[in-house]
């Protein structure tokens, strides 16, 4: 076979494909296990819910990969051998390599609980995640939700709009308090329980009880307390899947290790999106970042150096979204979910409706680090130049109308925040 072969068909497998072949014609394969085709991970909840059908969440028609001269492999790849250029498969093929990309991404963490074996136990991270959720639903009217992340929120959303009864564990303060402002945090609370969930902070699991059948029955916690559900959905992190290249020779840490070319210590052989680790990451950037644009622009990096342009992976200034039922939530740079001496947040709330605008920023220089948005739509390539060109507190305020993006075009919250500001001047002069 020979050519390129990209391992994962997640995004950062198929942005590399697909720029690939912008930049070669030479053979390239995609080999996946989970899925033939290429699709959106982050609608599957909405495939849940019935908002959309599986094949509305393939970004391509099956024939785009003909077209473009891409061949699929649905096939799960057991051991690669760097020595002889090859990748051995479930099925027992045996397939060579000019360039490889390793893209197979993450799988949801365990938590090394007493019984989290039981029926009725799930995560949420493929197709056949969905499926079976979607078949144990019909038999219960209470679930419970074990974790205080982005999956865990969708998962809530996910039951509550089947009108089961949704008990939401969080095992911090406050639901995202290890990325959110208190204040903040505050806000998302109260939406969350005005969409009908029961939120449980300071809440650890220690153990699942089931029946005499091996079914699900109850759930306890560090605290005491007992959750009686048959249907529990546990969100806790993910973790690279990495574990089929033991032995391979190729250097892995909690992910696979690459250089700022996305190679890895083995000539011709690279790695992209939730399984890589970055031996030194720039901009104050995590070594492992599993998020969707980071993938993408991997993938991109990564093609442009197989054909011969050395391109250095630079992710520039952090950026995530994301949506909290049916607030939006927007980060840029960095903004802390606790405050130093050094540096101040202005932060705005809005009393009648859950949203709020957070700036952090340098004391002394008034120099801004990075933007929260809860509720309100920021504009992205306005806050990534403020934040590069240090652009100061007073200069955003000065021009605030451009940072902000209202969907219904309305000029409220850029007033609201300015009195609120030129008010807080006021007091502190």
């Amino acid at each position: 076979m020979s050519g390129i072969v990209i391992i994962g068909n997640g995004i950062s497998g198929i942005s590399a494909a697909i720029k690939s072949r912008e930049l070669t014609d030479q053979q390239i394969t995609v080999i996946s296990s989970e899925s033939k085709y290429f699709f959106s991970r982050t609608a599957l909840m909405y495939v849940f819910m019935g908002q959309m059908k599986f094949e509305h969440i393939k970004p391509y028609e099956d024939s785009f990969w003909k077209q473009q001269n891409i061949d699929l492999v649905f096939d799960k790849v057991n051991k690669i051998d760097p020595e002889h250029s090859t990748i051995l498969t479930d099925r027992g093929e045996k397939i060579t390599y000019d360039q490889l990309v390793i893209a197979t991404g993450s799988s949801p963490r365990k938590g090394k609980w007493k019984g989290e074996t039981l029926k009725g136990i799930f995560n949420l991270y493929t197709m056949s995640d969905v499926n079976k959720l979607h078949e144990a639903s019909h038999s219960c009217d209470k679930m419970v939700v074990v974790g205080g992340g982005l999956i865990g929120i969708e998962v809530c959303e996910m039951f509550a709009s089947r009108g089961i009864e949704v008990h939401f564990l969080v095992r911090e303060p406050f639901f995202m308090s290890g990325t959110l402002t208190t204040p903040e945090c505050e806000v998302l609370e109260r939406h969350i329980r005005n969409k009908g969930i029961s939120i449980h902070k300071n809440e650890t699991v220690i153990s699942f009880q089931g029946d005499q059948k091996g079914n699900l029955k109850s759930l306890q916690t560090e605290s005491g307390n007992s959750f009686e559900t048959s249907l529990a959905v546990v969100s806790i992190g993910v973790n690279p899947n990495i574990s089929f290249l033991d032995g391979s020779g190729i250097d892995m840490n909690h992910g696979i290790l690459v250089n700022e070319y996305l190679e890895t210590n083995i000539r011709g052989i690279y790695s992209a999106g939730d399984c890589t680790e970055l031996r030194s990451p720039v901009n104050g950037r995590r070594a492992i970042e599993p998020v969707w644009y980071t993938g993408k622009l991997m993938g991109n990096i990564v093609a442009l150096n197989i054909a011969g342009t050395p391109t250095i992976y630079n992710p520039g200034v952090w950026y995530n979204s994301a949506k909290f039922f049916d607030v939006e939530y927007q980060t840029y740079g960095f903004v802390p979910p606790i405050n130093d001496i050094n540096h101040d947040y202005f932060y705005w709330e809005d009393p009648q409706r859950p949203r709020s605008f957070n700036v952090y920023y340098d004391n002394s220089s008034e120099v801004v680090k990075g933007f929260n948005f809860l509720g309100i739509r920021g504009d992205h390539k306005k806050c990534e130049i403020a934040i590069r060109e240090k652009y100061t507190l007073s200069e955003v305020m000065e021009s605030l109308d451009s940072f902000l993006f209202d969907p219904e075009f309305s000029k409220s919250i850029p007033e609201k925040i300015l009195k609120f500001y030129n008010n807080l001047k006021l007091i502190n002069s």
